[in-house]
């Protein structure tokens, strides 16, 4: 063999090591990235399944607030129509006092100083 061709042959021995050197690199930062997105993700389902029970215990507080409010709702729409009927009733008895004080006592008109 010429030393030109030992020349070119060592030329490419050189850089096919250069190339099995950055291969290795890569492959290295390869596995580097593949194991952070790993831990990535293994963070985010994490956060995911954390959020996803806020939104269920959410969900839950929603439900007993709407209870709760229904409830005293109810008792706010019970204790009007109380009212109301007292209010009625007073209504009632008013109007009787003002017919007995216009009939006057004992049936009669009412008579004043007298007359």
């Amino acid at each position: 063999m010429d030393k030109g061709t030992q020349d070119r042959i060592d030329f490419i021995l050189d850089l096919q090591a250069e190339h099995e050197v950055r291969l290795a690199k890569l492959e290295a930062q390869k596995l580097q990235a593949e194991a952070r997105l790993a831990a990535t993700e293994q963070r985010l389902d994490k956060r995911m399944d954390a959020i996803g029970k806020l939104i269920q215990v959410g969900m839950r507080m929603m439900a007993n607030n709407k209870s709760e409010f229904d409830r005293k709702m109810s008792a706010l729409i019970d204790s009007q129509m109380r009212a109301e009927a007292r209010t009625d009733r007073l209504e009632e008895s008013l109007k009787a006092l003002i017919d007995s004080m216009r009939k006057g006592f004992n049936g009669g008109p009412k008579r004043r100083n007298g007359h």
